[in-house]
């Protein structure tokens, strides 16, 4: 699997300025402006499936793991002599509707980057999905490879095991801190919860000709960076739909490219071009699609896009869904 960090936020959740923490802000001081990408995941499962050909044994445990990716881009003060000083991003997890439990940080990247460290990562998933270090992976181990695009600053991970961890961002002398930061954390949810919750977090310190300043975001952005990532609950059956009828819908309403163009275009399929390989034809697209949808309890969602986007062969499929029952 191939992951490649992009060098600037594709899909907002929110973009606005920063307000200050508790503090007396000078008046006739200008506050900086951030923009927070739509969180990305990837269910484990399908993830590595894809990778190695053959279904993934989860570790020991009723635990279900996915990878998520959190970005934030911290754009250049608009006085010349401001800069960032240091920046946190945390996420706030928790399960939905789980019995008992708590959705955790089982791993974190970058854990610890310096500015040295620039480039292509290849980081490893190992049987227990765990980060390891960037060395070459053995057979045993199923590779990822996270392309950085553009140089960062020094970065450390926090909250192992916790249900709040969070990454600080350091000035460094030759590296600003500015623009799209991205960072992934390997996530256990009970195995009895709907799904994950997210919220996410970002304060920041500036420092101006008037002094440091610290800063947040405002209260009315708090609806706009959370959000709830649903999967069906392990040992749970759910009902299934009509999955022959879906799979002659999708291959009448795409072709190869318009259907990679509609899940790129849409978050709540976009994980699905991380799964895409350049040698897969439509059929091979379709059943990737399927078995996410399925894995996500996806098909409302699934189905609404279509209909959108070809509203005649989706009639016909509402006709013979009609038919059928």
């Amino acid at each position: 699997m191939r992951i490649i960090t992009p060098s600037e936020i594709e899909e907002v959740a929110w973009e606005g300025y920063l307000q200050p923490s508790g503090e007396v802000y000078r008046k006739g001081t200008i506050l900086p402006r951030v923009t927070l990408g739509e969180p990305a995941w990837w269910p484990a499962e399908q993830a590595l499936k894809a990778e190695t050909g053959k279904q993934w044994v989860p570790p020991a445990g009723d635990r279900r793991y996915m990878l998520l990716r959190l970005a934030c881009t911290l754009h250049p003060p608009r006085e010349a002599d401001s800069h960032y000083a240091e920046a946190t991003l945390t996420a706030y997890l928790r399960p939905v509707q789980s019995a008992e439990g708590a959705v955790v940080a089982h791993d974190l990247y970058p854990q610890r980057l310096t500015a040295e460290r620039v480039g292509t990562f290849n980081v490893k998933l190992g049987p227990e999905l765990k980060f390891a270090g960037v060395v070459d992976a053995s057979l045993a181990e199923v590779g990822a490879e996270i392309e950085y695009r553009k140089a960062f600053p020094v970065i450390q991970g926090f909250g192992l095991g916790e249900s709040a961890p969070y990454w600080q961002f350091t000035r460094h002398a030759t590296h600003p801190l500015l623009g799209c930061q991205s960072v992934y954390a390997v996530l256990a949810a009970p195995g009895d919860g709907a799904g994950v919750r997210v919220s996410v977090e970002l304060v920041a310190t500036l420092d101006t000709r008037f002094g440091p300043f610290r800063l947040g975001l405002p209260e009315e952005a708090r609806a706009h960076v959370s959000r709830t990532h649903l999967f069906a609950p392990a040992g749970h059956v759910a009902e299934q739909p009509p999955v022959a009828a879906i799979r002659d819908l999708l291959e009448a309403a795409f072709n190869e490219a318009s259907l990679r163009s509609f899940c790129a275009d849409r978050p709540a399929f976009r994980p699905l071009t991380a799964l895409f390989s350049q040698s897969d034809g439509l059929a091979a697209l379709v059943d990737k699609v399927i078995a996410f949808c399925g894995e996500n309890l996806l098909w409302d969602e699934l189905l609404a896009g279509v209909q959108e986007v070809s509203p005649r062969q989706y009639e016909r499929f509402s006709q013979i869904r009609c038919d059928a029952l």
